[in-house]
């Protein structure tokens, strides 16, 4: 399997090199210029994007149609608690990662990029190690009232945890050395596939039985899926790099590295919370079966964000270099024109989606149209955030990741107090809105500081 991999993964590369390439080339008008202006690159990592989703819709379409609504909403909840967890378990080695590994490489300092991958990867597992037992005490301590069956289910995906934190670790020194397909492939495409083939096999009648596969085999399923990624990623890695670097003597820069980490790991998990808290506090203030249909439509409205996923996997270090460099004109004309890129697949696909969201919700049961509103509410957000362009990464790649986190934190607290108080009274339409006012929120605080301390204007205008 992995010989063939390495050879489909070149084979994409190339045709979305060529492909990039044509468009690259293309004459556009002046005007039209500012709206595609997008960084190099950017046209494989969407390529990538609308694969992995296209797959993860069909998965989930499946799961919801094996699993139920109820048991369904079961593999959604514990899926958001991995997303949380995880984020703790690397303990911010994938973004020193993504800091180091480029620098390393390009200086052929291969003593120093050995450590920090053998560094890494201790690290992240020992805290995600740590973290999943220490969460599946609570469990155990809580599991009269969680149940016997949603018990289990969390214990296999706290099992998971620490595979899926190396997994984040080793995709990011991917990336760092520019092997975007080779990062993505394993875990968005291969682990998905596998993981409905899995899926698929234990659902099918046999002898004239009725299927009994629930959130617990699923979540089985997805630990042996997600292990192959991981060992494919792991080789995809290992032969990434020079043979030097496989014999040298590590050296290790610790205090570097860790200092580098802390406040990029807070931001990883500021970000997190607001992206994963309406899922967790609906289950919590409501039931898992409204956690699981606004776990669906939030993840139909992400689609409409493709443009701002694929342009922010690249366009850190080009805020960085041009920071760097102190041309801040190239950076004003950079970040506008990637904004208006983003803004404008976001509000074509916006559209779509609203056109078309009750007919998506339908296929995966009929229970599921519930979550229409909510998805409305969830891509004006997105919409909110995309005039805003990536002033996120603009402040973290420019020394302004203080300012950054406290509004993050700031964010945060706003959003827990206005989720606790319209999911009682609104439900799912009222976990939207306050998804929606707290985007709104942080972006224009990001903006006003991006502003008055740099005295750019990240967004479309």
């Amino acid at each position: 399997m992995a010989s063939l991999m390495d050879r489909i993964a070149p084979s994409i590369e190339r045709a979305l090199t060529w492909f990039r390439l044509r468009v690259d080339r293309s004459r556009l008008p002046s005007w039209a210029a500012d709206f595609v202006g997008w960084p190099r690159g950017v046209g494989v990592s969407l390529a990538l994007l609308l694969l992995a989703t296209g797959l993860g819709m069909g998965l989930h379409l499946l799961l919801s149609r094996t699993l139920g609504v109820g048991e369904y909403g079961i593999y959604a909840y514990a899926l958001s608690w991995l997303n949380l967890l995880v984020v703790v378990g690397r303990a911010g080695q994938d973004a020193s990662l993504t800091r180091f590994v480029s620098v390393y490489a390009a200086t052929g300092d291969w003593p120093h990029l050995r450590g920090l991958l053998t560094h890494s990867a201790a690290l992240a597992f020992g805290a995600s190690l740590v973290v999943a037992l220490l969460a599946s005490f609570v469990v155990w301590m809580f599991r009269g009232t969680i149940g016997a069956g949603q018990s289990i289910t969390f214990w296999w995906m706290l099992a998971t945890l620490p595979i899926v934190a190396l997994l984040g670790c080793k995709q990011a020194a991917l990336r760092s050395l520019k092997r975007i397909v080779a990062a993505s492939l394993p875990e968005s495409i291969v682990r998905q596939l596998l993981l409905g083939c899995l899926v698929a096999t234990l659902a099918w009648p046999r002898s004239g039985m009725l299927p009994t596969v629930g959130a617990t085999q699923v979540m089985a399923c997805s630990l042996l899926a997600t292990l192959f990624a991981l060992a494919l990623t792991a080789t995809y890695l290992r032969r990434s790099l020079p043979p030097q670097a496989h014999t040298v003597v590590a050296r290790f820069d610790r205090p570097l590295w860790n200092r580098a980490s802390i406040p990029l790991l807070c931001i990883s998990i500021l970000n997190l919370l607001l992206g994963q808290m309406d899922v967790v506090l609906l289950g919590l203030l409501k039931d898992l079966e409204s956690a699981g249909i606004y776990a669906l439509a939030s993840r139909i409205a992400s689609l409409a964000t493709f443009g701002l996923l694929a342009a922010n996997m690249l366009i850190a270090s080009t805020i960085a270099e041009l920071h760097a460099t102190g041309d801040r004109d190239a950076l004003q004309r950079f970040l506008r024109r990637s904004a208006r890129g983003v803004c404008c697949f976001l509000l074509a696909s916006s559209l779509a989606l609203a056109a078309i969201g009750r007919q998506v919700l339908w296929l995966f049961g009929g229970e599921f149209t519930g979550g229409y509103v909510p998805l409305l509410v969830l891509l004006a957000g997105h919409a909110a955030n995309s005039l805003g362009g990536s002033v996120g990464f603009l402040l973290t790649m420019t020394g302004q990741e203080r300012a950054a986190a406290s509004i993050l934190t700031l964010s945060v607290l706003v959003g827990l107090v206005l989720q606790g108080t319209w999911i009682p009274r609104f439900g799912m339409t009222g976990a939207a809105m306050a998804t929606a006012v707290t985007t709104a929120i942080w972006n224009g605080a990001m903006v006003a500081v991006a502003w008055r301390r740099l005295r750019i204007n990240p967004t479309v205008f």
